[in-house]
Order: C-alpha cells, then sequence, then structure tokens
C-alpha cells in the first residue's frame, strides 16, 4: 500500500499522534480494524529485524487509533466536481474505491444489500474485532461524504438502467465473495454439515444456530480458529479442528484452540 512507515513510526515516538494516524490514512482506510487483526506479514521483512526485532508496525497502528478515538478531527471534504460514480458492495474493498473516488472529486454513493456496512469485517468474532473498532473507520471514510444506501440490493431493489438513469456515470462492482468453499467429499451439503460463512452470518444476525455437543471444524486457518472458538461460545462441549497441516505450519495467526 506504500505506506510511509517510517514517518508515521517517527511521528508516534515524538507524541504527534494525530499526524501519524494521517500518514496511515491516507492510503489505509481502515487503521482501526489492521491494528486488531492484520498478519502483519510486513514485519517480517523489516530490515530492523536483522540487528534486533522488527518494528511492531500492527500494534503502533492499534495505538495510535485507540489514543485518537476520541478526537474531533474530520476528513477534508472535497468538492464534488467530476461528476457522480455508484459502488456496489460497502465491504473494505467496496469503501476502499468509495474513499478513493471521492478523495479524486466525484459524488459517491455505496450501494449494501445488507442492514449495514462493513461486509465480511461484520462476520469476525467481536472478541477479535470489536463492533465499535469497524464503525469508526466507516464513520471516517463517509465523512468524506459519501453516500451510503443499505438494505439495497442490485436486481432486486434496483437496476443497472436506474443507476443510470439516476445519472451516475459510472458503477464499481466490488460485491465480495460471501460464500464458503466447499469440500468434493460425499455428504457435502448434509444438513449438520455447515459452511464457515453461513454459520458466522447466522451468529452475527442473532439467528438461532444448534450446534450439537460435539463439533468438527475442517481447516486450519484463521477462519477455522475463528469458528472453532465461536462454536464454544455457543454451547459445543467439544470441538475438534482437523486440518493438512502440523501445529507449526497452520497459517492461523488468532490464536486457534489447543486442541487441534
Amino acid at each position: 500500500m506504500h505506506t510511509d512507515t517510517q514517518e508515521y513510526v517517527r511521528l508516534i515516538a515524538w507524541g504527534r499522534y494525530e499526524e501519524a494516524l494521517q500518514i496511515v490514512r491516507k492510503v489505509n482506510p481502515f487503521p482501526s480494524v489492521c491494528g486488531r487483526i492484520c498478519q502483519h506479514a510486513c514485519e517480517a521483512k523489516y530490515r530492523r529485524g536483522a540487528l534486533d526485532a522488527p518494528i511492531a508496525l500492527k500494534e503502533l497502528k492499534r495505538f495510535v487509533t485507540e489514543v485518537q478515538a476520541g478526537s474531533d478531527w474530520r476528513p477534508p471534504v472535497v468538492p464534488a466536481a467530476r461528476g457522480k460514480a455508484a459502488v456496489v458492495g460497502a465491504g473494505p474493498s467496496g469503501l476502499t474505491a468509495a474513499q478513493d473516488l471521492r478523495d479524486m472529486g466525484y459524488a459517491v454513493t455505496v450501494l449494501e444489500r445488507l442492514p449495514q456496512p462493513g461486509g465480511m469485517l461484520n462476520l469476525i468474532p467481536k472478541y477479535r474485532l470489536p463492533e465499535h473498532v469497524v464503525r469508526r473507520d466507516i464513520t471516517a471514510i463517509l465523512a468524506r461524504g459519501i453516500d451510503l444506501r443499505c438494505n439495497c440490493e442490485i436486481g432486486r431493489d434496483v437496476r443497472l438502467s436506474d443507476l443510470k438513469a439516476e445519472g451516475f456515470q459510472a458503477v464499481v462492482v466490488c460485491a465480495g465473495l460471501s460464500h464458503s468453499r466447499g469440500l468434493a467429499l460425499p455428504g457435502f451439503g448434509a444438513e449438520r454439515f455447515i459452511g464457515a460463512i453461513p454459520l458466522m452470518m447466522d451468529v452475527w444476525a442473532g439467528n438461532p444456530v444448534e450446534v450439537g455437543r460435539k463439533a468438527l471444524v475442517i481447516g486450519g486457518g484463521n477462519v477455522a480458529a475463528d469458528v472453532a472458538r465461536t462454536l464454544r461460545r455457543l454451547g459445543a462441549q467439544e470441538v475438534t479442528m482437523a486440518c493438512v497441516e502440523s501445529r507449526a505450519e497452520m497459517p492461523a495467526t488468532c490464536s486457534p484452540p489447543s486442541r487441534a
């Protein structure tokens, strides 16, 4: 993303937190989110690591966003003089596109089929990514003068021809991929075989979820770890994770349960 890491780390060290946060926000619309759940692979490439240890960029992002959480700063509003653009989807990609277009001088409207923006960020468990953290970043994005229409699904509530009739000169489709991957195994899709995303969507929406006493989670990544810990919170007494990797090779970075 070409973040000026040297500059914002230097500003944090000097106690100039608001300036540091603006350096991050220039290229990253979700600094609060990244400060919580980023896998921070960039730190492994940090040259400081050859001397002692890499700079903790993820934790510094979290620190500066928390310190500035109560700030009255508002993003500069660029005059909308270059026409109108619509963005389909209010997930991370859609909101990023909306912010970039708004900063370029376009009037932007974001269309979201769900009741609130955030996309897949909403499905990450709240103990790992609290809702107020997601809302903080989204509020800063929308404060640029971006219009948001929730409960608005393309093809159901509005058609592309309707957008053209409203005067939108371009439509950016950022619909995401809100479906779980399947397995080429007999029985996949049976009654008690549940995909990760539909499960987490039900949990987010507050729908009743019956998990039984024992549950098996197939996978070893962050989503699998999130699901495993969510199942325990839903009442499953025994949760087992099964993955092709060894414990040391598991891709999950969010502290999976002890049994894997």
